[in-house]
């Protein structure tokens, strides 16, 4: 099974967002909108099946429910 950690792409701290030449006013850019942070911590990426995929699908449904039967022992 593929998995990664999760990163939300965190738009409000491109370089955009703080260039005052694309804004009728100032921005005020926040150091951390509410819970990406604590998505970041928490989230895992999988792979997209692209096309149809229920044998893979399925390993990863038993994948996560395995994990969940024994997070208690996860750090």
């Amino acid at each position: 099974m593929q998995a990664s950690p999760g990163a939300y792409d965190e738009q409000h701290r491109y370089k955009l967002y703080s260039e005052a030449k694309w804004w009728h006013h100032p921005v005020v850019i926040p150091d951390d909108l509410t819970g990406t942070t604590q998505v970041n911590k928490q989230s895992v990426h999988i792979p997209i099946f692209r096309t149809e995929a229920s044998e893979l699908a399925d390993q990863y449904v038993k994948a996560f429910e395995k994990v969940w039967a024994h997070r208690s022992e996860l750090s």
